[in-house]
């Protein structure tokens, strides 16, 4: 104002000119960069700039990004049952279960059981993905879900279409078990609910999920999960490796999805990738204050296993494989040559699992990990109407690659870690 020619200067007061200084201010700190001090000069932080570019860029991720923060997830989780996919039923021949010691019958599989969250609802058995064109009947992958070891089924979270996906890209049989969960007044814990996937493993060992009769030849399974279920799919492999050492042999492979192996959780990286809404950045499946993260996994995981002990145990904690608890383990695994496929987003809060896990055990067992440059938790299962996500193409075509690979070649995987970061002009 007082650079203003003093014909026709309009006079204000320096509370007026403050006022409108600070408005001006806050209406563009949303859009425009914030200038701080800093040891190597001036750096600008920009709220709002990370979301608009990422719009612009990325526009499938932003979508996904902002449906789960307006906690619409539902609405961006992969669509469609893959065509040609033939989807069918195994339900065991037994009443259904109402506490662990109902489980001890040897050799029952695909267990019927009450969900006492849901007035005693009946769940249980599994569910049969058929792909059209079945490469090899004797391979089969059983996918165990996710959702914190006590939400989700087979028809829920998009896991019928991820299941019909694997079957489809992969040529082989899927099987996913509506298995045993923990928590909202649930009688199971871990070591039920391991040892109920043991039984359903060893089924799949003997007989074909698809005629329901006896197998003329030893089959190739698969094990994979995602996240909570990547954690019980390793489990799985390291209880059969100490009690059921005649199944190693048939196990080709195990796929983890965002694997959750310290039960623990205490990884910083719940505190480094933690989403943070300021910049749009970090695990946007995990919005709370980052500080919240490993506390409330821990209570989950407590609620799980059912014991504090168990969290240090290698088998229903998995991180203790890479550590002195599990040696015994490595050496069982090892001559049997079972391969490992590892996705974890760079910017989810498991990553610092994952790559542990690839580091300390990559020279010892076959592991193949696929680190994806901005990705959230599991985002495999999710996908945008607005634009394809090259990230979740990518990880797909990766996962099927790897399946056929290692069905007659392991030493194709592509061992260690790879980085993946989407395509640019």
């Amino acid at each position: 104002a007082q650079a203003m020619p003093a014909r026709g200067r309009k006079s204000h007061s320096p509370i007026m000119l403050t006022s409108l200084a600070n408005g001006l201010q806050r209406s563009l700190s949303s859009i425009l960069p914030t200038c701080l001090g800093g040891r190597f000069g001036r750096v600008c932080a920009s709220p709002g700039m990370t979301h608009h570019a990422r719009q612009q860029r990325q526009p499938a991720l932003h979508d996904i990004i902002e449906k789960i923060l307006a906690d619409k997830g539902e609405d961006v989780y992969v669509q469609g049952i893959e065509k040609g996919v033939v989807v069918s039923t195994l339900l065991a021949s037994r009443s259904p279960v109402c506490a662990p010691a109902d489980l001890g019958e040897k050799g029952s599989a695909w267990v019927q059981w009450y969900d006492s969250s849901q007035r005693n609802c009946i769940r249980g058995g599994a569910w049969v993905y058929a792909p059209p064109d079945i490469g090899d009947p004797d391979a089969c992958v059983l996918y165990i879900h996710g959702g914190s070891f006590k939400n989700f089924d087979p028809l829920s979270g998009g896991y019928d279409v991820i299941c019909s996906r694997v079957a489809k890209r992969s040529g082989m049989v899927v099987v996913c078990p509506d298995h045993l969960k923990s928590s909202f007044g649930r009688p199971y814990k871990a070591k039920a609910i391991i040892g109920q996937l043991l039984r359903d493993l060893q089924w799949l060992s003997a007989m074909d999920p698809v005629s329901r009769g006896p197998r003329s030849s030893p089959p190739r399974l698969f094990l994979m999960g995602d996240s909570a279920g990547a954690c019980q799919a390793l489990s799985l492999l390291l209880l059969a490796a100490r009690e059921s050492q005649e199944l190693l042999p048939l196990i080709k492979g195990v796929l983890l999805v965002s694997p959750w192996f310290d039960l623990s959780c205490g990884s910083s990286s719940y505190i480094s990738n933690a989403y943070g809404p300021t910049g749009h950045t970090g695990d946007v499946c995990w919005p709370r204050p980052a500080h919240l993260h490993p506390v409330l996994s821990r209570e989950c995981a407590e609620e799980y296993l059912g014991s504090e002990e168990l969290m240090r145990d290698v088998i229903f904690s998995p991180y203790w494989l890479c550590r002195e608890a599990g040696q015994d383990l490595v050496e069982i695994l090892a001559p049997h040559k079972i391969a490992f496929w590892l996705l974890i987003g760079a910017s989810e809060v498991l990553a610092g699992e994952a790559l542990d896990f690839t580091q300390r055990l990559g020279q010892r067992l076959l592991v193949e990990t696929w680190l994806h440059e901005g990705m959230f938790h599991v985002f495999m299962g999710y996908e945008s109407p607005v634009a394809p996500c090259p990230s979740q193409a990518a990880a797909w075509d990766e996962m099927g690659r790897f399946l056929k690979a290692v069905q007659t070649d392991v030493t194709g995987i592509r061992r260690g870690v790879n980085y993946y970061i989407q395509p640019w002009n």
